[in-house]
Parts: C-alpha cells; structure tokens; sequence
C-alpha cells in the first residue's frame, strides 16, 4: 500500500512533467473564477461602504416626512366635477348667508352695499351638462367668483372640526411604528414670506422674476433661483440642521437666516469671494469649492426690498403704464391714464406721482373709495421696507441626472425631500430679535388656508422612526407614497434626506446579485475545470496502467490522481485569487477614493464623515465557497474517470498507447 506522502510525490511528479500544457489549460477556468472573486471582494466593499453610509446619515433615528391628505371628496371645492341638489343647495345656503352679513357689515358702516352682479355668483349654469342631469344639478362651481376664496375657507373650517389627521391623531398611529420627535414643518404663521426684490450691487430688481420664460421651473431650477425668486420658507426640519455652518450665537444675528443654494450664493457673491460661480464635477475639488464657499459667506449678509400686495399692484401698473406709453407712442388718439406713477428712484424707496390729471369729482371718489374701504376694515395702505437676510448655511444642489452609474448613486445619497425655496431654520428665527421680523409685514399675505390648517395641527411632519424596517411598515400600512393621486389613506409620506429605503433595497438585491451571479459564473466555470480533469485523468491511462503493471492497487492509483486533483485545484486557487486581487485593486485604485469623496460629502457636507470605501473586501463567507467548489469540482471531476482507468485492463491500455 501506498504511502500519502508518496503518492503525493508521484502526483507533484506529473505536474512537473505537463506543467506548461496543464497551466495553459487551467488558465481559463481561473479567469472565470477570478472574475467571480473580484465580483464578490468588490460588491461586499460596495454594500459595506452603502451600509455605514445609511447607518452614519441616520444614526439617530429613520425619518419620514408625512403630509395630512384632505381628500377632494371631504370638500366642496372645484375639484369636485359633478355638483349633487344638497351640494347646490349648500353653495346657494352660503352665497345667500355671506350677502347678507356683507349686507349688515356696509349698513353699518354707513357705505352702500351693491348686490354682487349674476355673472360673479358662486353658481354659474352648465350648458354642456348631459340632458341626464336634472335641472336642479346643472350648475358648476365658479372659482372666479369674488367670494369663492370665503366659500372654500368655509368649507375647511368644516372638515377641521372633526378632521380624523391632526397631529394628535398622527402621534398616535406613529407611536405604533416606534415613531418619536415630531416635527412640524410649519410651526409658525408666516408661510411663504411675500413677493420681494433683490436688492444687489446697490440696486433693487424690479422685474418679475416669475415671468422669465427661460427660467428653469425644475426643483433644482427653482432652489437655484430660491433668492432672485423671493422664495422662501421657515421649516422646522432638522434635516436642514447639518447645512448649518454658522455657530455664533442666535441673539447676535443681524439679518432672517437663511439657508440658500451653493450654486446661487456663488452667482451672486462669489465674484467678490473669488469663488467659482460654477462648481466643479469631481468630488473632492467641489468638497473644497463648498467649504470655500461656506467660509467667505457664511455670516454674509444680503438686503431685499419688500412691498406689500399694495405697492406691488403700484408698481406693476407702472410697467403696464410705461409699456402702453411706448406702444402709443405716436398714437394721438391713445388717452394715457390721468394718473400715473413712477418707480422708486433708490432701492426700496418710495414711489411716487407722476402725473395727476384727474378730475376734482375723479379725486373725490378716489379719496371716498379709501375711506369706504377703511370703513369696512379692508383697506390696505402702501408698504415698503427693506428686509437684511443673514446667510447660515449652503446646501449644495444636485440636478437630476441619469447619465452614467455615478449619477444613479448621486441620486440615491442626496436629499429626496424636493427643495424649491430658500430654507429659513425655525430654531434660529424664532431667536432674532423681533425688528429684524418686523420688515415683513406679513398681514394679509399668508394664505388663509394655511393658517387654518396649523391652528388645527394639520401640516407637514416629519417623525423619526427606530429602525428602517418601522418606517417602511409605517409607509406601506398607512400612507402612500407622496406622487401617489389620488391618494385613499389619511397621509402621504417620504423618506427624508437620501433615500435610505432604496439604497437599503439596492443593498438587498446587490447582495443577492453577488450570491446567485457567481453561482452562475462558477457552474461555467466550474464546467470548464471538469472538462480540463478529465480530459487529463482520460490521457494518463497508460500511466495508470504501468502503475498497475508495477503493482500498484486500485486505491493507490486512485490516491495519486485525487492528490493530483487537489493540487490542481490549489493552483487554480493560487491563480484566480492573484487575478481577483489584481482586478479588485484596480477598481480601488480607480474608484475608491472618488467613491469615498463622494460618500463622505452627502453624509456631512461640511466636515465629512470619515466613511472608508474598500473595495478589496475580504469579509464575505461566498469567498470560501468558491474556493471549496474550486476543490470540489476538480475532485468530482477528476473521480470518475479515475475508476474507470484502474477498472479498464492495463495491457489494452498499454497496446493502444
């Protein structure tokens, strides 16, 4: 009997003697399973790296933004297409009820009441109705009429008294999820501060920045142009708080804080910072375009040029006047109007008469027009006033992109909450003292409805779930997704900041991909090994006879040839594992770090977060089991013919060699 020891010297033997024939043969099953361990080191880098990026963004806490859906069929609104006899009834109630009041408010007042004109009523006829319709229904709801604005109002105090989504109601269906700190996006009255003008290099833009047809209405066109817009709003989302770059004390602020684009603040203050009004596409140089940004104008602050719906009427009818003037410029039989205006002559200043010709009977029912309106309590003088904004914080913004792999991950890592307006932080504005507030006059201004609706705790949340897997099982019981419409559940909700639910799904279905794609790329693989053993083990039959011949027994040669087996698989190991590394240190060197920039700038764009990408991963239990398939398939491969050479005659074998 044979010794192992020996047996292995004869099986080292053979590989000596074929060994540049034997490694030409084995090279392409090494490449295939090169491929499948480079796959795998890489993939576990990826999903690792996804891992600790999701786990640092949201170490305290998973959050949802969730918005209160008020259904069309809770309100009479002109959502509603079809109008029922008690809905026309209920709008004839009102119209009938409102007129009255009006009625009493102007006898009061001692300023006559006109009887609002048909074509103004709540109710128009509907001509295009089907014959179908009764007489009683063919109606449509007029949302030009004058009162419509009351009427809706009217209709969302109704559902607010017994509306089943406050944020009572939300805390508690919340808290069956592990949900806590709830925030509410609207915690203040002020809304969307009103329309304003930039004022910039001394100058104040009086254009209606809304107007330009060129204008990029995209959320990344609006965010961009958030303060040439005069868009902005006071959220109380502490996902926000990470922007947030200015550290001296609240009291000490001397302007609204705000947070602003990146790319805006540098269109119009980067030139005097030298900063790049554009920012540059690798990674790491716009992580430190960012933070020179964030150091010259953080702190900075900027001046807007408010006007009340009063003075903004003034000024578009000057524009109106000047155009029309121009465009009759040679017309005599064009009548000008007798009072004109003229724009401010310094930025936020006063705006005064050009040109008075009125009749003294025209000024007297002007001046009675005013005194009737202040009377009834709805006259609203001219205001102007210059507003001082304080820079706290840039965010830099990502246009939507699909071109490439990179830009899909981009997509994943920034904020999927829309942004569209300039972010003023609750918590600092609620700190400034109150004249810096008082610039922006803000009655009259805020919609109704938005008032309402916070009176009553119905808005926008955002709550902070324990584990993803709560705030997916909040997202699928209870609310729908926020594009859903119509919408049957009491919320619609949305992952805040990067979208950890997809990026948790992507991790999910790369992992599974590199568990069955090497299973797929080994079967080839592995396929292509068996072939190489067998056809070696059916070509040594006349070794295996003169072994035979020398009295050798079956179980020797047997041993000879699956220690032969063995060190074939070993080299195959030795083999692919040295192309992996080299495939996998290639990627590293080419991908990791821009990976890692990119990784570290979505979880802290400030100061980064010291994410690791490592994409030579050598963690993951499949890489043992490629090895040990590699061992297997050469083993399986090599036993069969094996036994049928010690099974055949050793002088056949012998004659026929």
């Amino acid at each position: 009997m044979i010794s192992i020891y020996d047996a292995t010297r004869l099986a080292q033997t053979k590989l000596q003697i074929k060994k540049g024939s034997l490694f030409i043969s084995i090279l392409i099953p090494s490449v295939l399973f090169s491929i499948v361990l480079a796959l795998i080191m890489v993939g576990t880098g990826l999903s690792e790296a996804a891992t600790s990026f999701t786990s640092y963004v949201y170490r305290q806490g998973y959050p949802l933004k969730i918005s209160p859906v008020i259904s069309d069929e809770n309100l009479l609104t002109y959502k509603k297409i079809s109008l029922t006899t008690a809905d026309v009834q209920k709008i004839k109630q009102f119209e009938i009820s409102y007129n009255n009041e009006q009625k009493k408010l102007y006898d009061k007042a001692g300023v006559q009441y006109a009887a609002p004109l048909p074509e103004n009523g709540l109710l128009l006829p509907d001509i295009t109705a089907p014959d179908t319709v009764p007489a009683n229904e063919r109606y449509f709801l007029n949302i030009n009429s004058p009162i419509y604005g009351k009427f809706e109002q009217s209709e969302l105090s109704n559902y607010l008294r017994s509306a089943p989504n406050k944020l009572s109601s939300l805390k508690s269906l919340a808290g069956r999820y592990n949900g806590s700190g709830f925030y509410k996006s609207y915690p203040i009255k002020i809304g969307q501060i009103p329309d304003q003008r930039l004022i910039l290099d001394d100058k104040e833009d009086l254009r209606d920045p809304h107007a330009s047809p060129a204008q990029d209405n995209t959320m990344y066109g609006l965010f961009t142009r958030a303060v040439r817009n005069s868009s902005y709003q006071v959220q109380n989302d502490p996902s926000f708080t990470k922007y947030i770059t200015y550290t001296d004390p609240p009291s000490e602020l001397q302007g609204i804080p705000v947070i602003i684009s990146a790319q805006e603040a540098a269109i119009l203050f980067g030139q005097k910072y030298s900063i790049s009004s554009t920012p540059p596409a690798d990674a790491a140089a716009k992580k430190q375009w960012l933070q020179s940004a964030q150091k010259a104008l953080t702190g900075r602050t900027y001046q807007a040029c408010y006007r009340n719906t009063a003075e903004r009427s003034l000024v578009s009818k000057i524009q109106q006047d000047t155009l029309n003037n121009h465009l009759h410029d040679n017309d005599e039989l064009y009548q000008a109007p007798t009072l004109q205006y003229q724009l401010p002559s310094s930025p936020c200043g006063d705006i005064t008469i050009k040109s008075d010709n009125r009749t003294t009977a025209e000024k007297q029912r002007g001046l009675i027009e005013i005194a009737n309106a202040k009377k009834l309590g709805v006259y609203t003088a001219p205001y102007h006033a210059k507003v001082t904004y304080q820079i706290v914080g840039l965010i830099d913004a990502e246009a939507s992109k699909t071109n490439n792999f990179i830009d899909l991950a981009k997509g994943l890592l920034t904020d999927t909450v829309p942004i569209s307006t300039a972010i003023i932080p609750e918590h600092l504005f609620s700190k400034i003292p109150e004249t810096l507030k008082s610039a922006i006059n803000t009655t009259g201004e805020v919609s109704d409805t938005n008032n309402a609706l916070a009176d009553e705790n119905i808005s926008d949340t955002t709550i902070f779930f324990h584990s993803i897997q709560d705030a997916r099982a909040f997202l699928k019981n209870e609310a729908c997704e926020m594009w859903v419409s119509p919408c049957s559940r009491l919320y619609k909700a949305a992952p805040v900041g990067s979208n950890y639910l997809i990026i948790e799904d992507v991790i999910r279905m790369f992992n599974t991909f590199i568990i069955w794609a090497p299973i797929v790329a080994m079967l080839l693989a592995a396929a292509v090994l068996a072939v190489t053993i067998t056809r070696v083990i059916i070509d040594s039959r006349r070794e295996t006879a003169i072994y035979r011949s020398m009295g050798a027994r079956k179980h020797d040669i047997v041993l000879i040839y699956s220690i032969y087996a063995i060190l074939i698989s070993l080299r195959v190991i030795v083999v692919s594992l040295a192309i992996s590394l080299i495939m996998a240190i290639t990627v590293q060197i080419s991908y990791g770090q821009y990976l890692q920039d990119i990784l570290n700038f979505y979880a802290n764009p400030q100061a980064g977060a010291g994410l690791r990408v490592n994409l030579i991963a050598l963690s993951s239990p499949n890489l043992l089991y490629v090895i040990l398939i590699i061992i297997l398939s050469c083993i399986s491969a090599a036993i069969i013919p094996i036994f049928r050479n010690v099974m055949r005659s050793p002088i056949e074998d012998m004659r026929s060699e």
